[in-house]
């Protein structure tokens, strides 16, 4: 009989790394299983070393909830009778593939931790790993677990602890976990296993490392990780005998239903494929493209009903479907289009409230959206391996819409009305308030003033095509300090080309931090770069310099943006966005003509409309060039 929580000291263990590495050895061996992540670095040793003992005596063995674990595979390659089982039936035909692949036999079952279709009293070893902070009824978990374990046979659990008192929380999406006393309670007037389990104290003082460890694992992982072994006693579970025989037929009829309709499923899928090759043949590639079209586009309509019926907050006969959905979102490359998308994200959240919402990007894109509210879990470059576990998959584009804003590009790909007010077309960008203190600490040590002008720069592109020249840039520059005397904030990132002036944050700082500087000046003059979207999302006026891209289709929704832009030169780059197996620019020209045709002037009369508009709202006239703007830095 033993009860503890998890400790830090054993995640260092040579014993336990040696566990893991074998574990993870039976899931490289398999294209199908997942390696071991998160607290299952404690959890598989921990249960292998109660286990080891047993191992090669044939001894029967139930894993409740087993998704893609390599596990339970691994305790049949130890010599276990293993039952793999789930509450999913989409596992049986991959259980099924790990188990030849490993070339070990495994018995494959569709099974309810609250009501298991298994005999009573056939079981050596009931196992769970963190799987009872899933179930709503956590005391008819224990309850079955009884039933189905001979006398004598062995409950072995892992389970997630969440003591608020401690200042720990549990993701709401993942269940309720137990607190160390409602763990304690469950087994305390139990009369099916041995007595004393809840006397046992829990290691308490080992929980604030074990945190600060697992919030490295990912930051909602706010809470501990327990383990408890206990032996089954000699009470007999006395029911009627037809409660079992009703049992075995239940279980009959989910092998026949799951495993046997799963094979006929599969012959038709085959049939289906060769009777479309033949009549590709008969017909001819052209006519069977105007067969086939209107029919996919039907069975794409039933489907997406189909889904919207079994997932989404739908009502049936006045009852509600309490199921939240579960959707992954995928966006890459550009910084700035990934920042666009959130309001098509928010309007997605608003859609299904409920809905849990993983978003995976590139690193630099995960540092971007942390912290928005919309956004339940971000993950990088994941969605191949975790595409399978989510109700709905978009990958978020809005190229398919070229004469739309980029924000009305992705509202229209998600099926969302584009005519929203301009607030719901607002970029997120969550500051935290260490971007904050940094902000505050450089404006201060640049002895910068409330009175002061504060011009952000960003002279940099992601395009060498949307790159004003620099002397361009120097010239509005100089203009500004001589009449307004303007201090200058240049905004960038090391390797690419900078105007040199004023005060340089370069490859400095992260782009929070730059961003939380950016709120602190008066406006921001830059290209057609992630800065401009930076600047729309903080309510920053900004003058945006665009060459091949109209200022239409990227400009901040708001009043106080302007866009440089000219209808002269070639803009063949651009054309090319249409046709999307070509997408990306290219310019052979020396210098892009469109962003030559842009001149000083234009960019220093939008500067001026800006500072005038702001003056105004401050009730404060232009009385001379040396006259400085109040501006809240």
């Amino acid at each position: 009989m033993i009860k503890c929580l998890a400790t830090t000291s054993e995640l260092k263990n040579h014993r336990f790394e040696e566990i893991v590495r074998q574990v993870d050895e039976v899931a490289t061996l398999s294209c199908v299983l997942k390696k071991t992540i998160y607290s299952r670095v404690w959890e598989y040793p921990w249960i292998w070393l109660q286990l080891e003992s047993l191992q090669n005596r044939g001894l029967r063995i139930l894993d409740i909830g087993s998704e893609k674990s390599p596990f339970p595979f691994f305790l049949a390659v130890k010599g276990f009778d293993v039952i793999v089982s789930d509450v999913d039936t989409n596992r049986l035909r991959m259980w099924k593939r790990a188990s030849h692949e490993l070339g070990v036999s495994v018995e494959k079952d569709i099974l309810d931790a609250q009501n298991l279709n298994i005999p009573t009293a056939s079981l050596d070893i009931y196992q769970s790993v963190s799987v009872i902070e899933h179930v709503p009824n956590k005391s008819q978990v224990i309850a079955e677990a009884a039933r189905v374990l001979r006398p004598g046979g062995l409950l072995i659990m892992t389970f997630d602890i969440c003591e608020s008192d401690m200042g720990m929380t549990f993701p709401k999406q993942n269940g309720e976990a137990l607190s160390m006393q409602e763990f304690d309670r469950i087994f305390q007037n139990s009369p099916w296993f041995e007595t004393g389990v809840s006397e046992l104290p829990w290691n308490t003082k080992d929980i604030p490392d074990y945190l600060a460890w697992h919030r490295t694992t990912e930051p909602w992982h706010n809470y501990a990780t327990g383990g408890v072994v206990v032996r089954r006693n000699k009470q007999p579970w006395i029911e009627p005998a037809w409660k079992n025989y009703l049992r075995m037929c239940k279980r009959s009829l989910n092998t026949f239903y799951f495993v046997k309709i799963g094979y006929l499923r599969y012959l038709l899928t085959k049939i289906n494929t060769i009777a479309k090759s033949l009549l590709r043949k008969s017909l001819g590639d052209r006519n069977y493209e105007k067969v086939a079209q209107p029919v996919r586009r039907i069975r794409s309509v039933y489907k997406n009903t189909v889904r919207k019926a079994k997932y989404l907050k739908f009502r049936i006969k006045g009852r509600t479907l309490k199921r939240p959905v579960r959707i992954l979102l995928t966006r890459y490359g550009g910084l700035g289009d990934i920042l666009l998308s959130t309001p098509a994200i928010r309007a997605l959240k608003k859609m299904y409230p409920r809905a849990f919402v993983v978003f995976d990007t590139s690193q630099a894109g995960k540092e971007l959206l942390e912290g928005n509210p919309d956004i339940d879990r971000i993950t990088v470059n994941s969605a191949d391996c975790i595409r399978s576990s989510f109700d709905w998959h978009w990958h978020l584009t809005y190229e398919y819409f070229p004469e739309l804003h980029i924000i009305d590009g992705y509202l229209r790909w998600i099926g969302r009305n584009t005519s929203v007010n301009n607030n719901e077309k607002k970029p997120i960008i969550a500051l935290s308030e260490s971007d904050k203190k940094f902000a505050k600490k450089f404006i201060e040590s640049c002895g910068i003033s409330n009175n002061d002008i504060v011009i952000g720069l960003h002279a940099q592109a992601h395009y060498e095509q949307r790159r004003w020249p620099l002397e361009n840039f120097n010239e509005v520059l100089d203009y500004m300090v001589r009449r307004w005397n303007a201090k200058i904030i240049e905004f960038g990132r090391d390797g690419e080309p900078t105007a040199g002036r004023g005060l340089s944050l370069v490859g400095k700082c992260s782009i929070k931090e730059s961003a939380a500087v950016l709120q602190k000046c008066t406006l921001l003059v830059c290209n057609d770069s992630l800065m401009l979207h930076v600047a729309g999302s903080l309510d920053v006026p900004v003058v945006g310099i665009f060459g091949p891209a109209p200022p239409t289709t990227r400009l901040p929704f708001n009043d106080v943006s302007f866009g440089c832009y000219t209808k002269d030169g070639c803009r063949g780059c651009i054309l090319h966005q249409k046709d999307l197996s070509k997408f990306g620019m290219s310019c052979d020209k020396d210098f892009p003509e469109c962003m030559n045709a842009i001149k000083p002037e234009e960019v220093i009369e939008n500067i001026e409309i800006i500072i005038s508009k702001i003056l105004k709202n401050r009730n404060i006239e232009v009385e001379s060039c040396e006259h400085k703007i109040s501006k809240n830095v």
